[in-house]
C-alpha cells in the first residue's frame, strides 16, 4: 500500500481518524499519526470549541461588569452622601447633635446597601432555585405572592442594616470587582483575537 500524499512511498502507519496510509515522513509530521485533512479538521474543531467557551466566558463577564458597575454607582452615590454629611458635621459652625449625625449617616449608608442585597440575590439565584420558586408560586398562588413580598421586605431590611455598616466597603468591593471583570473581558477579547489569527 502506498502513502496517500506520496504515491512513490510505502506506508508504515495509517491515519488514526480516516485510515489513509502514511509514509514515514507523514507519520512523524504530527504527534500522532494523522493525515493533513484529519489534523486540520481536529484543529478546527478545537478552535471552535475554545471560541464558544470564550464567548460564554465573555458573556458572563459582561453580566458581572453590569452588576458591579450598577452596585458601584449606587453605593458610590450613598457613600459620597455619607462622606458629605461627615464633612458638613466637621466644618459646620453649629454642630449637629451626635444622635442626629449618626442617624443621618446610618440612614444614608443604609440606603446604599439595599440594591446590593437585592441585585446580589437576584443574580446569584441558580436555575434550580428559580424553578423551585416558580413551582411554589404556581402550586399556591396566594402563598407564593405573600412569600415573594415577605422575601422582598426581608431583603430590604437586611440590605439597610448591612448598608448602614458596610456601604464604604461595598463601594470599594464593587470598584475592585468592576475592574477585575473589565480586565477579564479584555483578556478574553485578546484570546479571541489570537484564536482568530491562528
Amino acid at each position: 500500500m502506498k502513502c496517500h500524499a506520496h504515491l512513490d512511498r510505502d506506508t508504515i502507519a495509517s491515519c488514526k481518524e480516516c485510515g489513509r496510509g502514511l509514509c514515514l515522513e507523514c507519520t512523524n509530521k504530527y504527534h500522532l499519526p494523522y493525515c493533513d485533512a484529519c489534523r486540520n479538521k481536529q484543529v478546527t474543531q478545537q478552535k471552535n470549541k475554545r471560541f464558544k467557551e470564550l464567548c460564554e466566558l465573555k458573556s458572563q463577564n459582561k453580566g458581572a461588569l453590569w452588576k458591579y458597575g450598577t452596585a458601584m454607582i449606587w453605593t458610590g452615590i450613598f457613600f459620597i452622601l455619607g462622606a458629605c454629611l461627615v464633612l458638613i458635621a466637621l466644618v459646620s459652625p453649629s454642630k449637629p447633635s451626635t444622635e442626629d449625625f449618626i442617624s443621618s449617616l446610618v440612614f444614608v449608608w443604609g440606603l446604599g446597601g439595599i440594591p446590593w442585597v437585592l441585585f446580589r440575590g437576584f443574580l446569584k439565584n441558580s436555575l434550580e432555585e428559580k424553578i423551585v420558586d416558580e413551582a411554589h408560586i404556581r402550586v399556591d398562588p396566594g402563598g407564593g405572592c405573600v412569600y415573594m413580598i415577605a422575601m422582598f421586605v426581608i431583603k430590604i431590611i437586611i440590605g439597610f442594616i448591612i448598608g448602614a455598616i458596610a456601604t464604604p466597603f461595598l463601594f470599594i468591593n464593587s470598584v475592585v470587582q468592576f475592574r477585575k471583570a473589565r480586565e477579564r473581558i479584555h483578556k478574553t477579547d485578546t484570546e479571541i483575537d489570537n484564536l482568530n489569527l491562528r
